[in-house]
């Protein structure tokens, strides 16, 4: 008994570090989205300019369809679905053809990971 005591305070003490490690670097807020696209991107000062208000959009509708309780998982999930790929029409267009192909090839990356 005496030795698992430390073994679950050492396990609670890391608990918080793993899930922010999971959460991703952009999770919870839209700069950090932004932050993360420009590095990967090399985005210009003008195209963070116009990304900037569509990633905030994203982010605030995407907070009121997790909020929505009267969604059903499933329902909450196509919206969210719907609502990435309208933000992703929208972004296209401001970033350069070499800049789209990095982000399409950044989203298979993520894709493979989550299947």
């Amino acid at each position: 008994m005496n030795k698992l005591i430390p073994a679950a305070l050492l396990a609670l003490s890391l608990a918080p570090t793993f899930a922010h490690a999971k959460a991703g670097a952009h999770a919870g807020h839209p700069g950090g989205k932004l932050a993360n696209m420009a590095a990967k991107l090399d985005l210009t000062d003008a195209q963070k300019a116009q990304l900037k208000p569509l990633i905030k959009a994203q982010h605030q509708q995407a907070k009121a369809i997790k909020a929505d309780n009267s969604l059903t998982p499933e329902a909450r999930k196509s919206q969210l679905k719907a609502l990435r790929q309208t933000t992703r029409s929208q972004m296209l267009p401001i970033l350069t053809p070499d800049q789209q192909a990095k982000l399409t090839a950044t989203k298979g990356r993520h894709h493979k990971k989550a299947v």
